[in-house]
């Protein structure tokens, strides 16, 4: 594979395409940002979905609006300013270990001292770093058998946080995170807004449908970063039900089976994507959500639609 070929796909797999439930989402966050400022109370979010559902990339468009680090000069010297950072919890992580992730995304090199110490540390640098949002990702590790003790413990760090700080944690994990959320109330409450990441659902070749408008984006990006002389509408009859069944309406299956597709396009090199680069795509990688085991994109448009028919799907 050149260079041409992987900055192609770079690209292509850098690209977001934008849909109702990113959108849904990312107001979601917008309003307990909001909230937070103008009732001075912590009001924050929790995302939630299956693997796949699109529920990283909500994260990094959340934090791409609060704009780039910045360093700015003051009276007393420099600052650093980070008005949003990711951080994710990690299986067996402790209230001490999150509290010197998140100082160290804030850029901080002090990281010695007891768990109090360290906490004030956190608390007075986000102020100083005028953070708007902290986005804490995989919150599930805390489902995990033995993981009771740091469960209680950092549910009870976040509640403080929220409190000492008024600056919103989006936790993010799969939809038994709520569970968590739910098992202490003076945590519950202060997430009082709350949006599942769903899969697509499949609506018979309705343009407008949420699923429809995707694959076409995508069909236009993969011709455009191609550079296809002739590329295949994804969003029409047959591909559209076959990506259906092959993925589940699953995202990330989705953008596997494409981003597989289009290498083998690129590496054939003759102008075109079509049918066959995806029935070869679907051959090369097992996407768990799909419900159809076999290969999809083989199937005569009358042998999808009994499938679909038979899944009942709207």
């Amino acid at each position: 594979m050149n260079d041409e070929i992987k900055d192609k796909l770079v690209k292509f797999a850098q690209v977001v395409v934008n849909h109702p439930e990113y959108a849904d989402a990312m107001e979601c966050i917008s309003r307990s940002i909001e909230a937070t400022m103008t009732r001075g109370e912590p009001a924050s979010v929790l995302l939630t979905g299956e693997p796949g559902t699109g529920k990283s990339t909500v994260c990094k468009i959340a934090l791409s609006h609060f704009g780039e680090r910045k360093v700015v000069a003051t009276d007393a010297g420099t600052t650093e300013i980070v008005p949003a950072f990711y951080c994710s919890l990690q299986a067996g992580a402790t209230t001490k270990s999150l509290t010197t992730s998140m100082l160290q995304e804030l850029g901080s090199n002090n990281v010695t001292g007891n768990s109090s110490t360290l906490f004030k540390r956190l608390v007075t640098l986000l102020k100083t770093c005028q953070t708007k949002l902290i986005v804490l990702d995989e919150f599930d590790n805390l489902l995990r058998k033995g993981a009771e003790k740091s469960r209680e413990q950092v549910c009870d760090w976040v509640r403080t946080l929220l409190n000492e700080t008024l600056v919103p944690v989006a936790i993010v994990g799969i939809p038994s995170c709520e569970e968590i959320i739910n098992a202490h109330p003076q945590l519950s409450r202060r997430y009082p807004y709350r949006h599942r990441m769903n899969h697509f659902t499949y609506s018979a070749l309705d343009p407008a449908s949420a699923f429809s408008k995707t694959l076409r984006a995508f069909s236009g990006e993969i011709k455009k970063i191609g550079e296809f002389d002739n590329s295949i509408s994804l969003n029409t009859d047959q591909p559209l039900k076959a990506m259906y069944l092959a993925t589940g309406g699953n995202m990330n299956g989705i953008r596997q089976i494409l981003n597989d597709a289009f290498r083998l396009a690129l590496l054939r090199n003759d102008g075109n994507f079509g049918l066959n680069d995806l029935i070869g795509a679907a051959e090369l990688s097992v996407i768990p959500t799909a419900y159809y085991r076999n290969n999809a994109f083989r199937l005569t448009n009358d042998s999808l639609n009994k499938l679909i028919s038979g899944r009942t799907v709207k």
